[in-house]
Formats: C-alpha cells, sequence, structure tokens
C-alpha cells in the first residue's frame, strides 16, 4: 500500500495546534504527520484555546468533533471571531451530515473523518495547509458494485 500521507510539505515553524479529548487521535496525527510540529492540547473545552492560539499562532488548529459536538462547533466560532484568518480544521471519528452542515455554518476551512482514506485525508490536510476549503464526503463502498438502476431502487 502506497503511503502517499507520509508527503506533507514541510512548512517552516509551522505548528498545529490539536484541540481535543482523545490522546490516542492526536498522537496518531502527530506520528503520521511528523514533519510538523504540534502542539497537543488535551483538555475538555475551555475558552483558554483562544489564549493559545494568541501564544503560540499555530498554522492550523484542528478540532475534535466530541460529545457534546456543539463545543467544538462553538470553539470554532470562536476562534473566527477572534482570530477570522485562522485555518481551522474540524475532525471527527465518524462521517455525520449535520456535522458537515454544522462545520460550513461555523466557518470551519475544512471538516474531515475517519470515514476517508487515509489518501482523502492528506488531501484535505494539503489543502487546508494552503487555505483552500475541504470538505469531502465519504465514499458510498457500494456505488461501483450497484448499477445506476439498482442504486435507483435502493
Amino acid at each position: 500500500m502506497k503511503q502517499t500521507f507520509l508527503t506533507m510539505e514541510r512548512r517552516k515553524n509551522m505548528t498545529v495546534l490539536f484541540i481535543g479529548r482523545r490522546e490516542f487521535l492526536a498522537q496518531a496525527l502527530t506520528k503520521i504527520y511528523n514533519n510538523l510540529e504540534f502542539t497537543v492540547y488535551l483538555k475538555d473545552w475551555e475558552d483558554s484555546f483562544l489564549e493559545r492560539i494568541s501564544q503560540n499562532q499555530p498554522g492550523l488548529v484542528i478540532l475534535e468533533i466530541t460529545r457534546p459536538e456543539r463545543k467544538a462547533f462553538s470553539a470554532c466560532q470562536k476562534i473566527k471571531a477572534a482570530f477570522p484568518d485562522q485555518p481551522i480544521l474540524l475532525f471527527s471519528t465518524h462521517y455525520r451530515e449535520h456535522y458537515l452542515q454544522k462545520s460550513l455554518e461555523a466557518k470551519a476551512t475544512g471538516y474531515l473523518h475517519q470515514d476517508l482514506s487515509m489518501e482523502e485525508i492528506n488531501q484535505g490536510f494539503q489543502k487546508v495547509l494552503k487555505g483552500q476549503a475541504t470538505f469531502p464526503y465519504p465514499r458510498n463502498p457500494y456505488s461501483s458494485a450497484l448499477s445506476p438502476r439498482e442504486i435507483e431502487i435502493l
């Protein structure tokens, strides 16, 4: 299997701020994108993340969507209000249509989830780091096996 996700473009003095509760997700992203400098902030949601962003001036902020979801989306809105040009990527363990909608409403730069392939996640990271928006839909694993008529019936 080709591991294109390790080809993340190195950014000089680029810091990624991860805000969430799942240490395994933060550590996985840190290992995969080991050429970026990660600052991991594993806390329940507090307003002190605005101070961290002000102090660290990260090139990217990753907000983990956990329950209750509204905290990640309201944090995104607060960050965008204080730092309008700050790239923000919302990340969840599974695709949810309402997460996509709320990410757009919160003015996130992107929304990625673990239902995507590593190549799609890498492309999403690359886009966000270049200042482009990314909101990919998950592929239907059955779509290529079904005819258009079978899909229509379903």
